[in-house]
């Protein structure tokens, strides 16, 4: 079945999800509708499958819930319904990154904002010791370091060598 955009394909398997059958985007990374709908920024989406019991922390292969997807995208209003169905500014992906570094390192400040603001951990680290102001200012996302740093958050000079 081909359909054209992901928004539609959210809609037509929030059904899926309620019988427990997983929707894969691509080979590497099955994902859950809720994973879709967060990727697609559509809150309306998310709010209607965490009412029909989908699970806001599902975790894809890759160790990504919804809302790595979301914060990882820039989706801050994606990231607000995950949050206000209660999804875990904590969780970590395989590779110990959490929203905050996701959405960090892609320069969304909004999405920052939206974690921040949730009581995500400003200091956590991921496996190479890396806080998500250290990714701002590694990979040159300056408007992000500075709202990172208006936060508290303290850049860690000691983290591993660039790479």
């Amino acid at each position: 079945l081909y359909v054209p955009d992901q928004l539609h394909h959210a809609t037509l398997n929030y059904g899926a999800e309620t019988w427990g059958v997983t929707f894969v985007v691509d080979e590497l990374a099955p994902i859950t509708p809720l994973h879709e709908a967060a990727q697609a920024d559509s809150a309306g989406s998310i709010r209607a499958l965490l009412l029909n019991g989908a699970s806001v922390d599902a975790v894809a292969s890759n160790g990504g819930t919804p809302l790595h997807y979301a914060a990882g995208l820039g989706h801050a209003s994606a990231a607000k319904a995950l949050l206000a169905g209660g999804a875990s500014v904590h969780a970590r992906a395989k590779d110990g990154l959490r929203p905050l570094h996701l959405a960090a390192a892609g320069g969304h400040s909004e999405a920052v904002k939206v974690l921040v603001e949730h009581g995500a951990p400003l200091e956590a680290r991921d496996e190479y010791g890396h806080t998500a102001l250290d990714l701002a200012v590694k990979l040159g996302q300056d408007g992000v370091a500075q709202l990172l740093r208006s936060c508290s958050a303290e850049f860690t000079t000691s983290s591993h060598t660039d790479q």
